[in-house]
């Protein structure tokens, strides 16, 4: 007899029947992502657990990697399946709600991770990308938005909202000289690397892949 024979709360429900369990292999998944966080499986509503994949060669001859701080409303999960750098093959860490992501060293370094979240079922879900002076470590801007997901979405699969709001971060940090200026000691700090992490890249491939759809509802309907 198990814990949840004696205490039926504890029972872990059935599976909706629209949400058939699925799984995925991370290696494989990797080597066709366009992005950093890529969700695994097509569920990303509310109450939703969302694993998502991330993938990434840096530092050395490799290119700067980029940093940011990120704040999310709810815990992530990160399980490393494989890294050479700080992080170790097999950890498994929860970090803080607010936490640094990125970083490049000297040395070049790789890891493949899965992060994974779990969407709140109502209420608001705020995140936020913030980028810190290169000098002197203080917040030199920061953009919050909403990372809370419906399944109300007439049947298309819109982009996640952490990367959505994140390339919209780097992209407007990026636009002007003014908003990379650190307002503490005025150190103009680099351009974020946006193409590293291929946010950018994955809006456009939801982009194409929503207009096909539509385009072939219409001929359909024709």
């Amino acid at each position: 007899m198990t814990l949840s024979d004696e205490n039926p709360a504890l029972r872990m429900p059935e599976p909706r029947p629209d949400k058939t369990p699925v799984k995925a292999n991370a290696y494989r998944h990797a080597r066709q992502a366009n992005t950093q966080l890529l969700p695994m499986f097509p569920y990303d509503g509310p109450g939703d657990i969302v694993p998502a994949c991330t993938s990434i060669r840096a530092g050395g001859q490799s290119g700067k990697r980029g940093y940011f701080l990120h704040t999310n409303a709810v815990d992530e999960v990160m399980v490393s399946f494989g890294a050479n750098g700080r992080v170790r093959t097999g950890d498994v860490i929860v970090g803080p709600k607010t936490h640094g992501v990125g970083g490049s060293g000297a040395a070049e370094f790789f890891a493949l991770n899965v992060v994974t979240q779990r969407q709140l079922e109502e209420d608001e879900q705020l995140e936020a990308v913030a980028f810190a002076c290169e000098a002197c470590s203080q917040e030199v801007f920061k953009l919050a938005f909403s990372a809370f997901t419906t399944e109300d979405h007439g049947g298309f699969f819109p982009p996640l909202p952490s990367n959505a709001g994140a390339a919209q971060a780097a992209a407007e940090f990026n636009a002007s000289e003014a908003n990379r200026t650190c307002k503490a000691c005025g150190h103009v700090n680099d351009p974020f690397p946006i193409a590293m992490w291929g946010w950018d890249r994955y809006l456009r491939s939801t982009s194409v892949a929503e207009d096909a759809r539509r385009a072939l509802e219409e001929m359909i309907g024709k």
